[in-house]
């Protein structure tokens, strides 16, 4: 299935259908959802019927470049999209500099941007489901501040 260019892959009744609910209860106290990254867990019990294991794999695709205008953030995928978000989503991208913007590495094997100077990290999987910044006020206001500061300091 393809969603927003997300591959999820549904994996149904991984649970033995002779497993107790004791059992799968077990299972799932010796594993948290931290040990099947970019995956969605569930796991059903229809009392008397049966008990469903459901592990939904995330394949976000990779990115191989982008670009920061003034005010969009331009990824290519390497499926061949190109995605544009606005970078008033990302904060320290719009009050950074365009030196600033354009000192970017991949991480994560293409899952992600990283702005060093900006200290800014942004996802493949986050600008395909339009999620903005999860930055605080508060603490991009104290970012704000030391670059004034930093500013200052360098001016002396």
């Amino acid at each position: 299935m393809n969603i927003n260019g997300i591959i999820w892959k549904v994996k149904k009744n991984l649970v033995p259908d002779n497993m107790t609910i004791e059992q799968a209860s077990e299972f799932w106290d010796n594993h948290s959802v931290a040990d099947y990254p970019s995956r969605i867990i569930k796991l059903e019990y229809i009392p008397g019927e049966h008990i469903t294991f459901i592990e939904i794999e995330i394949q976000t695709p990779k990115m191989q470049n982008a670009v920061v205008t003034d005010d969009t953030l331009i990824v290519d995928l390497l499926d061949g999209r190109t995605i544009s978000v606005p970078i008033a989503w990302y904060p320290r991208l719009l009050y950074g500099t365009q030196k600033e913007r354009e000192n970017w590495r991949l991480i994560g094997d293409g899952e992600g941007i990283h702005w060093p100077e900006l200290d800014e990290d942004i996802s493949v999987e986050n600008i395909l489901f339009g999620r903005h910044s999860g930055e605080s006020q508060r603490s991009l206001e104290k970012w704000l501040e030391g670059r004034k500061k930093t500013e200052v300091d360098s001016a002396r």
